[in-house]
């Protein structure tokens, strides 16, 4: 997902930036190795997740991968979408993926994500809320959104976009959604970028958000009413503003 709904965008760090990388980011394309992936995520505090898709607009989007870490050095990146680079002439294999989330293979995954007492975390995860019920599954338990938490306790911030929040509170950058997919008529989809960079990139997306959940979440404590906010009211209205960006309106 490429940060979308940011207050204001942010520009790519600076070359001298060191820039973040997950420290172990396992690619699952086998959904014989799922029950125990799920396993140790359900023994984690707080599990984060990311999803990558063919739109930032949840209701058009395709699920392409979907990141879950249970540290800040253990992720894994599930691959549903990835295909090879169009138009090769040498007609490479097909990329492995796993079944569609509906499938029975993926019974504990789907179990996971819809368990309301497994804690989830994300940013801005309206987003991957919107395009996991997209893809047949409603999203339970999401008990922290660092987009959300930086909004509450630094409300004057020039942008909320994880890559800043990684650059401000951890002291480096993250790579950009345009080094992996380019620009211009070198531009391919996200679905043809090599699923190891596709999983490092995710991967680094969901362990931020834990290491940005370290940061915050003694600064919520020092704040009560701070943390009150967050707590009853902001992440309260989430699956509120879900449904109606899903229900949509209509104009005469």
């Amino acid at each position: 997902e490429e940060a979308p709904e940011t207050p204001s965008s942010a520009s790519p760090p600076a070359p001298s930036v060191p820039v973040a990388a997950a420290a172990s980011v396992t690619v699952v394309s086998d959904a014989g190795a799922l029950p125990a992936i799920v396993a140790r995520l359900r023994a984690a505090p707080l599990v984060a997740l990311d999803t990558e898709t063919t739109s930032l607009q949840p209701r058009d989007a395709e699920l392409l991968g979907l990141g879950l870490a249970a540290s800040p050095t253990e992720a894994w990146y599930l691959s549903f979408g990835h295909r090879p680079p169009d138009g090769d002439l040498a007609a490479p294999a097909p990329v492995p993926n796993l079944p569609p989330l509906g499938d029975p293979a993926c019974a504990a995954l789907v179990a996971l994500l819809t368990d309301p007492a497994v804690k989830k975390a994300g940013h801005h995860i309206k987003y991957d809320w919107q395009v996991l019920r997209r893809a047949g599954v409603e999203l339970q338990g999401v008990a922290f959104d660092s987009m959300l938490a930086a909004f509450v306790l630094q409300s004057g911030r020039r942008s909320f976009a994880l890559d800043t929040l990684s650059l401000d509170e951890l002291g480096r950058g993250m790579r950009a959604y345009t080094d992996l997919v380019k620009r211009g008529r070198s531009s391919i989809p996200f679905a043809e970028v090599p699923v190891p960079e596709a999983a490092a990139y995710c991967g680094a997306d969901c362990t931020t958000v834990l290491e940005l959940h370290e940061v915050y979440a003694p600064q919520l404590v020092a704040t009560p009413s701070i943390a009150t906010l967050l707590r009853e009211v902001e992440l309260p209205l989430t699956p509120v503003l879900v449904d109606l960006e899903w229900t949509g309106i209509r104009v005469d």
